[in-house]
Order: structure tokens, then C-alpha cells, then sequence
């Protein structure tokens, strides 16, 4: 191998080590279906990190979705039926209650919780 060729690879092989190490870790991504007084999440145990819920209210009236435990507390705004929103944020390990807080908590209270384990 002439050293032009060594050169080359060397230059090659440090690339793609920058490549590997810049990436930013692209979030875990939970789908979340609302309806009456129901939550149903796509997975019910993940990975701790950067986590997008996609949360898309298939029932009849406006829902919203909260998660809170580990010390976060988060919630999107109302969604109305047949809308979507996204919510992102870090989780640590742990489990975490994941709900409907519309009208002060009375869809909760009609069953549209769940749990979520980090």
C-alpha cells in the first residue's frame, strides 16, 4: 500500500469515528391513542432517555395526555378529536403515571391512566 493510499484510509477511518461519536441519540418514540376513558401506549417498558410521545386523540371529545413521576411533571394541551400532539422529554428509571387531566382530572378518574416503566 503506497502511503498516499495510507493516508486516505487513516483519513477515512478517523471520519467515521467523529461520525459515530457527534451523533446525538435519536429519542425512543411511544404512540400514544386516547378515547374514551381509555389510554393505550404502543409500549409499556423503554429505555431511559430522551423519549417523543405522539399522541393522537381517537375518540369523541377534546383529551390531553400527562405523564408525571420521577419528579417530572408534563403535560400536552388539548387535543381535540381527531388531532395529534407531540410531547419529548428526558425519563429517568423508574415508572411513571400516564393520563387524561381534562376536566380536573374526571377522565382519570373514569379510567384513562396507565403506567409507563422506564
Amino acid at each position: 500500500m503506497s502511503y498516499a493510499q495510507l493516508v486516505q484510509v487513516r483519513n477515512v477511518a478517523r471520519l467515521l469515528s467523529a461520525l459515530a461519536f457527534s451523533r446525538t441519540p435519536t429519542p425512543a418514540a411511544v404512540n400514544v391513542k386516547l378515547s374514551e376513558w381509555r389510554v393505550e401506549l404502543s409500549e409499556g417498558t423503554i429505555a431511559a432517555g430522551a423519549v417523543t410521545f405522539t399522541v393522537t386523540n381517537a375518540g369523541s371529545i377534546p383529551h390531553a395526555f400527562e405523564i408525571e413521576g420521577q419528579g417530572i411533571e408534563r403535560e400536552t394541551g388539548v387535543i381535540q378529536p381527531g388531532a395529534s400532539a407531540t410531547l419529548t422529554l428526558a425519563l429517568k428509571p423508574g415508572t411513571y403515571e400516564v393520563y387524561c387531566p381534562v376536566g380536573n382530572d374526571s377522565h382519570k378518574k373514569l379510567g384513562m391512566k396507565t403506567h409507563l416503566k422506564i
